[in-house]
């Protein structure tokens, strides 16, 4: 089919729900033009009597949108210049009932999902039915100028963000059982990536970056990758760790590099022990590797190690192992 004109369109609804869950609104607003693709399907069924009956449907395979689309479906909105929708059957329901399985939409596009928000030139989603027939988002790949916003953190890529979504639990509760909310489980960032999370004190830049999500909001574990032209730079409260490869525990506060790299950290005593009146950077290179493990407050730098402090001390060796108090 084809409608050449602004219009609505109301997405095939899931399985009834429950009356203690709200039923979620899903629809399109679109201003120019939508084209549908389907089929006829024919069921035969034939009854304990012995009796046969055929009855004839309509199937919706795939449906484009264009001229600034707005979609709803569950708790994700995206907005973008035109949308593409890919229909499947819907697990777990009866044979007539469908559901969104993949969204495409491109051009100045904008998602919302929950309190997390993504603006890119383009995104992929790979949809999924959660038990009470409400589709959530599984897979998101946003490319071209991919910037993600959650509150005072944000993240941007230049190339693509993939986001892997999965339930997690709030922190709120309702009669004493925790709520449970689709959330981002794990990012993939490439080109350029920066990410900025004041609650966490963690600034980071790099070519790459892979990490686990807790909460649907916190980076966990990171690998952070630089490129051939620049390292990638870490900073993590008063440390700052620069490297081509870095890896991350964040609520653990430590940090690796497998290779070459530098280390700042702020210190109250300098590299003789004594103490100063206000904190001083400590500077430190290596050529092999280095272990930071900030709750145990210690270092270990291997390979061509050189480490400075303002105070002009100087250490070269080939190992150094550093206690922070």
């Amino acid at each position: 089919g084809h409608v050449n004109r602004p219009g609505v369109y109301e997405m095939p609804t899931g399985v009834p729900l429950p009356p203690s869950i709200p039923k979620t609104e899903s629809f399109i607003e679109f201003g120019k033009e939508l084209t549908a693709e389907g089929r006829f399907v024919t069921k035969t069924t034939v009854d304990f009597t012995g009796s046969v009956s055929t009855r004839e449907r309509r199937v919706l395979d795939r449906a484009s949108f264009s001229g600034r689309v707005t979609m709803e479906e569950g708790e994700t909105r995206i907005e973008a210049d035109s949308i593409d929708l890919g229909f499947a059957a819907q697990p777990g329901g009866r044979g007539d009932r469908q559901a969104v399985e993949r969204m495409i939409g491109r051009g100045d596009v904008v998602m919302i999902q929950g309190a997390d928000r993504i603006t890119c030139r383009e995104i992929d989603v790979a949809l999924a039915t959660d038990a009470d027939g409400r589709s959530q988002p599984r897979v998101a790949t946003a490319t071209g100028d991919v910037a993600a916003v959650q509150g005072e953190r944000t993240l941007h890529a230049r190339d693509k963000l993939v986001v892997d979504f999965d339930r997690v639990e709030d922190d709120a509760k309702r009669n004493d059982e925790a709520r449970s909310r689709t959330g981002v489980k794990r990012l993939q960032a490439f080109g350029a990536v920066t990410v900025f999370d004041p609650a966490q004190k963690l600034d980071l830049s790099a070519g790459q970056l892979d990490c686990s999500v807790v909460k649907g909001r916190e980076i966990e574990k990171a690998l952070v990758t630089g490129t051939a032209d620049r390292p990638a730079t870490v900073r993590l409260d008063t440390l700052t760790v620069t490297g081509h490869q870095i890896t991350l525990d964040v609520p653990n506060q430590w940090a690796e590099v497998p290779g070459e790299g530098r280390l700042t950290l702020l210190s109250r005593k300098d590299l003789d022990g004594r103490k100063v009146s206000n904190p001083i950077p400590i500077v430190v290179t290596w050529a092999d590797s280095m272990k930071y493990r900030g709750r145990e407050n210690r270092a270990v730098f291997n390979g061509r190690v050189h480490a400075t402090s303002e105070t002009t001390t100087t250490f070269d060796c080939d190992q150094l192992l550093v206690e922070f108090d």
